[in-house]
């Protein structure tokens, strides 16, 4: 027969058991825990990189956009000029 007191020591050493294994489950999950969070900040970081990389991008097209615009309007501008210039030439050329 189990006496109260081997049956108090027994269920002490149980809790205790049971505090231990969840001591030591709640320290496991807090470092995993750790660990995703900076394996989630390494992705936040890189994320944060590559909409910087995009955003420069864009801007750059808008900025060659925009150059391409007033390059084809100093073409067609120049072209006007030199037809203008071949007609004077050819006029002159016709009078001598």
């Amino acid at each position: 027969m189990i006496t109260q007191k081997e049956l108090d020591e027994s269920l002490e050493r149980v809790m205790n058991n049971v505090l231990l294994e969840m001591k030591l489950f709640r320290e496991h999950t807090d470092t995993r825990f750790l660990g995703i969070e900076s394996r989630l900040d390494r992705i936040e970081s890189r994320l944060d990189r590559q909409a910087g990389l995009v955003q420069s991008g864009a801007r750059a097209l808008l900025r060659f956009d925009r150059w391409s615009d007033t390059a084809d309007e100093r073409i067609a501008g120049m072209a006007d000029h030199i037809q203008s210039l071949e007609l004077r030439l050819a006029r002159l050329e016709s009078r001598r």
